[in-house]
């Protein structure tokens, strides 16, 4: 997944079991925004896309346009909102 903040983009993996992200430093992948909940999403990977299930936030993450209510599969190369940030969907490793 690549993750783009007002301050730095960055490539970061999402482990093949899931990867929890939020403000809290015990998340896979940490935000360090007021506006992003301690535990606020978890990602999935499945062969179809990145599966993404809001976890109670305060401020739901957004795919094109609407807000993230329970799960959504966004498909690989595109994107979901998290409070200012941008989190594109880049896909599973390729394989050899």
């Amino acid at each position: 997944m690549f993750v783009m903040t007002p301050l730095a983009s960055l490539w970061t993996p999402v482990a093949p079991g899931g990867s929890s992200l939020g403000r809290d430093p015990s998340n896979d992948v940490v935000l360090h925004s007021p506006a992003v909940s301690r535990r606020h999403l978890r990602l999935l990977p499945t062969p179809d896309g990145m599966e993404v299930a809001d976890l109670g936030s305060t401020n739901p993450a957004t795919y094109r346009g609407r807000e993230v209510a329970g799960r959504v599969v966004v498909p690989y190369g595109d994107a979901i909102d998290v409070c200012g940030c941008r989190l594109v969907m880049t896909g599973p490793p390729a394989t050899t």
